[in-house]
């Protein structure tokens, strides 16, 4: 299995998943970036320094929690697409189940000690399951939602995405081809679907377009896919070239 690293899980959501990187030029943007041309200083915006917060040491992301149609499913995909380890499943009730996959990276010795010590994992997911559910939420390629895509990072590429298609999944876009995310599924992953874009001509999706071509982004380098779902995931190397 390959190895995925989630603890870059919020840097990747604050990074890839929004249109932010187009941002509006403004008189009162710091130079950023010294030796960039004018249309590069528009595109990144780093804040004045990235300090650590000592009085949220201890803080960390822990786990990511997902609504399932088909738990089974959900469980296998997961493990076999990504590595990771199914820990326990919590019935509820007998149609309402809670489970939760990990990577065992402390080196427990059952499933019993990590799920009593799941708090020391980073990078868990959680998925949440009703038996017989009336009615199945949408994933947000199919309907907009605050929700966009959670990122991976995974050793190749081109084999995590011979995976996802193995096992249920769809690949969206493969590595190396541009990405687009104003005509197709991805549009409403990125708060760029028709209801969301009223207020943007031609030339500003264009643009949104091109920005996503630079090569700091790693957005040429990574994949994206979904998980059978639906849920939209990317897929990144560890280092972009």
């Amino acid at each position: 299995m390959f190895s995925v690293n989630f603890s870059m899980l919020l840097r990747t959501l604050l990074f890839c998943s929004s249109a932010s990187l187009v941002s509006a030029a403004s008189a009162d943007m710091p130079e950023i970036l010294p030796n960039a041309t004018d249309s590069q200083k528009d595109t990144f915006y780093f804040p004045p320094n990235c300090d650590l917060k000592p009085a949220f040491k201890g803080y960390s992301i822990n786990h990511l929690s997902l609504v399932t149609s088909n738990l089974t499913r959900a469980i296998t995909f997961y493990e076999e697409v990504i590595g990771l380890q199914h820990i326990f499943t919590y019935n509820a009730s007998p149609k309402y189940h809670i489970a939760y996959l990990g990577h065992n990276t402390p080196g427990f010795t059952s499933c019993e000690e990590i799920t009593q010590r799941k708090n020391e994992i980073k990078g868990l997911v959680e998925f949440i399951y009703l038996e017989g559910a009336t009615n199945s939420p949408l994933p947000t390629m199919k309907k907009p939602n605050t929700y966009s895509h959670f990122g991976l990072i995974v050793p190749d590429v081109k084999v995590a995405e011979g995976r996802v298609a193995e096992w249920g999944g769809r690949v969206i876009k493969k590595a190396g081809e541009e990405l687009d995310v104003t005509n197709n599924e991805l549009g409403n992953a990125y708060g760029l679907g028709v209801e969301a874009i009223g207020a943007l001509d031609d030339e500003e999706l264009k643009a949104i377009v091109e920005a996503f071509k630079d090569a700091r982004t790693g957005a040429i380098q990574s994949a994206f896919v979904a998980d059978p779902d639906g849920n939209l995931i990317e897929i990144q190397p560890p280092v972009f070239e």
